[in-house]
């Protein structure tokens, strides 16, 4: 694997600055919710053409999976928690999850 290396167990890659990177489990995590929420926003747009897939549920679904990492669908949540005051347990819950597992890094 070109420019990928084992250093103490841990799979590196070199940055810029000649230094190695760890593949932390908080990067791969990241990776994949970012991937999820994706893929359900894909398939919510597919279900909206398609009759035998939730189109309007993915999409959400999707939403609140990428809300942590991506600010316009985080603000978009706060409009829709202000809009649609039974809908603010769910989100308040999904933000108190994202708060046990850590802040999402900086953009």
């Amino acid at each position: 694997m070109d420019g990928l290396r084992l250093v103490s167990g841990f799979p590196t890659l070199p940055s810029c600055q000649g230094t190695s990177m760890h593949l932390s489990k908080r990067v791969l995590w990241l990776v994949a919710r970012q991937a999820t929420g994706w893929i359900l926003i894909g398939l919510g747009i597919a279900g909206l053409l398609l009759p035998i897939l939730p189109g309007w549920l993915l999409i959400g679904w999707g939403v609140i999976t990428l809300a942590p990492d991506v600010p316009f669908f985080r603000r978009l949540l706060d409009r829709v928690e202000r809009k649609v005051p039974q809908l603010k347990a769910v989100i308040q819950r999904m933000r108190a999850a994202e708060r046990r597992n850590g802040p999402s890094p900086p953009n």
